[in-house]
């Protein structure tokens, strides 16, 4: 079982002190670091990818490594499906109860009440035209990583599809192509077992004959 470490760019000195100080008293098996503001995020991509059953995902914080509850949330389903361990420093969470054992339910819970609803953009003032653009980027990247996250959560291309209100498999499969995801056709596919939820059917992953 490994640990990956993620952190994204970020200026803070004293945040990137106490992230070090705690990384360094446990095992990494691979370090993460976004180096650019590319919103598209290539480093948390491939932390995603690696990460399999039983791991463990250290981050610096809920708010470095997430842009809103959404976000977050198809990371806390990805994990539970794979009893993967989360690790988050600057908010003293651990999900085994092990780094901070003072901590409680409620610290939990403080930190996922401070999450963003939506993620927001720089504070600077846009013109309309600058706005939509912004908008309309931000949209599409959100979508590119939905689709990326439920892939990785068990959803079929079918049903990725129908939630997100897409037209063709091809598009869906240009965007897993574009974030490096390795995809389960031909020589691999997924299969339903009765009623069986997301997170129980990435489990479910069998070669084909």
């Amino acid at each position: 079982m490994a640990n990956f470490v993620y952190i994204n760019k970020t200026q803070n000195y004293e945040q990137h002190e106490k992230f070090h100080d705690v990384i360094n008293g446990v095992k990494c098996s691979k370090y993460y670091h976004e180096e650019t503001d590319d919103e598209s995020r290539p480093a948390w991509s491939k932390f995603i990818d690696n990460l399999k059953e039983g791991d463990t995902a250290t981050f610096l914080s809920f708010n470095n490594a997430f842009k809103n509850i959404r976000e977050m949330t198809m990371f806390l389903k990805l994990c539970s499906s794979k009893n993967i361990r989360i690790v988050s420093v600057m908010d003293s969470v651990d999900s085994t109860d092990e780094l901070f054992p003072e901590k409680g339910t409620k610290n939990v819970l403080d930190v996922i009440s401070k999450m963003p609803l939506h993620g927001d953009n720089a504070t600077k003032a846009f013109t309309y035209t600058e706005l939509k653009a912004i908008n309309g980027r931000n949209a599409r990247i959100k979508k590119h990583q939905t689709v990326v996250n439920m892939y990785k959560g068990g959803y079929s291309v079918s049903e990725i599809m129908k939630r997100l209100n897409i037209k063709s498999k091809s598009t869906v499969y240009s965007i897993l192509h574009k974030y490096d995801i390795s995809l389960e056709y031909p020589t691999m596919i997924r299969m339903k077992h009765g009623n069986a939820n997301p997170e129980e059917r990435s489990l479910m992953r069998i070669e084909a004959l």
